[in-house]
């Protein structure tokens, strides 16, 4: 005589799936609230956490029902399976973020070897040391090149200055043509609706400029510092980044300075060569 046994369905798949799904969930509406700009960076940090260990809990009981399944033949492997993939799937920013954690241990900055620190405790741990660029060429043409790189980048550049030429007095438009003999520029000849670089037409021998970058995804804003300096036919040029708000920044600065670096490269190999983008 024949019998057969019940086969119950294991029920951790379910709450597993619920659970990875509701954290995914969690993770997008956090940062959606957070970009625009409708919860603080406190909020979000605490979202992260929440979704993060409901998360963990979800991975534990997919497994935990993988191993009822395979071991006492339950139903609901097809469940288990699903939460895993999907909480495998949320977990890619956790292990992201993890991986440039330990990357970069510590630090909110970063600069070129040959740049000042803003503070004493202004370091990146991580990574190799970063070089300043030097070229044949005129302080002014890698200036020209800096600001297009950084309008490039989306960089939002708001002081500009050089030793060569002194702040305008009130009520002054500045001065225009050579350093040597400046012209006043008339307000009859000046446009307030086009945009207006006094520093470009000014041959001086450096600039300082003062920018502001944020991050591509989470948008935490960095103070950069452009040094642009010319001495006996080449300039050179360092740069520095630091975080406003971030204790750490998980090398985001330090990818600042490189990307701008490595753009710049490009436009002063360009200019020198004379080649022109259609």
């Amino acid at each position: 005589m024949g019998g057969h046994y019940l086969r119950r369905r294991v029920k951790a798949a379910d709450w597993a799936f619920r659970l990875a799904a509701f954290a995914g969930a969690l993770l997008v509406t956090g940062f959606f609230f957070f970009r625009m700009d409708l919860s603080s960076r406190g909020d979000f940090a605490t979202v992260i956490a929440l979704s993060g260990g409901l998360l963990g809990l979800g991975l534990i009981l997919s497994l935990y029902a993988l191993l009822r399944v395979w071991s006492r033949g339950s139903y609901g492997g097809g469940r288990a399976l699903a939460a895993l993939f999907l909480g495998l799937v949320v977990a890619v920013p956790f292990v992201i973020g993890a991986f440039m954690a330990m990357a970069y241990p510590s630090g909110n900055s970063a600069r070129t070897a040959n740049m000042v620190a803003f503070d004493t405790a202004d370091t990146q741990i991580g990574g190799s040391v970063l070089l300043g660029r030097e070229f044949p060429a005129t302080a002014r043409d890698v200036y020209g090149a800096s600001r297009q790189v950084a309008d490039d980048l989306g960089w939002e550049v708001e002081i500009v200055q050089s030793t060569a030429l002194p702040l305008p007095a009130e009520g002054d438009l500045g001065v225009e043509g050579t350093v040597a003999v400046p012209r006043p520029t008339l307000r009859s000849s000046f446009d307030v609706n086009d945009a207006y670089d006094r520093f470009a037409v000014t041959d001086a021998g450096d600039y300082t400029l003062t920018a502001v970058a944020r991050a591509p995804l989470f948008g935490f804003p960095s103070d950069v510092e452009i040094r642009i300096q010319e001495d006996e036919g080449s300039t050179f040029v360092d740069l520095r980044s630091h975080s406003r708000d971030l204790p750490r920044d998980l090398g985001q600065n330090r990818r600042f300075v490189e990307s701008f670096l490595t753009r710049l490269d490009a436009a002063m190999e360009q200019a020198q060569s004379g080649t022109v983008d259609e």
